[in-house]
């Protein structure tokens, strides 16, 4: 079974490599309890800090509705969304390497979400619920105390997923279930870094383009006619970017910038084309982040890397199929 765990915040999706680290640690060596759940996705979500207006935007109010379960039979994933007993947002904060005391407090908590399970399962499913709880339980015993100890286990998760993607083409390790994008996706978006989830120069891979395709997926459902403006439009509000932005506005840059990128390729992923408008905003944002790389970075020593993935996006969107307005 594969056990991934993402960390959600108001602003960030993903993240946190304290909490992530715990379901490769669950994870591994782990014996098969059945062949109906294959995947287990575990999303720990976080209180904002607290401010008067705390449940005015749509992720507050959305994290008052969890914890909540789904069995996706079809897909053999089960998918549990709880909100974190640990603190605010502030404890997923923050990058670095896995620190060993918010990996011995997120385990408990992550393991206690899973008796989500059983109420979820059918006579006839195919998972032994009680014995995979036993298990998980068993490992909450064998957690790490020393700094020592939790290096060492960090090692050897990393050889282990080393040598497990040894075996893997590219298009394989990115653990992409493709029954979520439209059928010609694969064939619009045709080289494996359109795709990556974890590298930030990916149109879908910094926190704010991954938060956009999430955005969009749902959005989508339930518009399927409508045209990509207004959930521009009313994301950019819920997220307080104000645009064109103050020259010291850097949150507004980066983050329209970037929400540009990411929704035409989402709309690229999703409905495998992309409208004029949305095409053309995140052109105008590869350009502007082109001039700015070179003229606040000179001497940084990925601005070739990065440069060299703008040029991709660029020219990828310059030949991608136009969708009407």
């Amino acid at each position: 079974m594969q056990i991934d765990v993402a960390v959600h915040t108001i602003t960030t999706y993903g993240g946190c490599t304290s909490i992530a680290l715990v379901g490769s640690y669950l994870e591994h060596q782990l014996p098969s309890y059945g062949e109906d759940i294959g995947e287990l996705e575990v999303h720990v979500y976080f209180m904002p800090r607290p401010t008067t207006e705390v449940f005015t935007d749509p992720y507050s109010t959305f994290i008052t509705s969890l914890p909540n379960a789904k069995f996706l039979r079809a897909k053999k994933r089960f998918v549990i969304n709880y909100l974190s007993r640990l603190g605010d947002t502030r404890v997923a904060e923050g990058f670095g390497p896995p620190k060993l005391d918010l990996f011995r407090q997120a385990a408990p908590e992550i393991v206690g979400e899973l008796a989500a399970i059983a109420p979820k399962l059918k006579k006839g499913d195919a998972f032994d619920a009680p014995g995979f709880i036993a298990e998980m339980q068993r490992r909450l015993t064998c957690l790490p105390t020393t700094q020592e100890q939790f290096e060492a286990l960090q090692a050897e998760l990393k050889r282990a997923r080393q040598e497990r993607d040894a075996h893997l083409n590219p298009w394989d390790k990115l653990g992409v279930d493709w029954e979520d994008y439209h059928p010609r996706a694969r064939e619009v978006l045709d080289d494996v870094f359109y795709w990556e989830c974890a590298d930030d120069f990916a149109p879908n891979g910094n926190d704010t383009g991954a938060d956009v395709l999430t955005e969009y997926q749902e959005w989508r459902q339930s518009h399927r006619k409508s045209s990509v403006d207004a959930f521009f439009a009313d994301l950019m509000t819920g997220w307080e970017v104000t645009w064109p932005a103050a020259s010291h506005d850097e949150f507004s840059f980066r983050t329209h910038g970037e929400a540009s990128i990411g929704l035409a390729f989402a709309q690229l992923k999703i409905d495998a084309g992309c409208e004029a408008p949305v095409r053309q905003r995140a052109l105008e944002a590869i350009d502007l982040e082109r001039q700015r790389m070179r003229e606040r970075h000179p001497d940084w020593e990925l601005l070739d890397e990065r440069l060299k993935s703008l040029a991709l996006l660029e020219a990828k969107l310059q030949g991608a199929p136009i969708l009407p307005h």
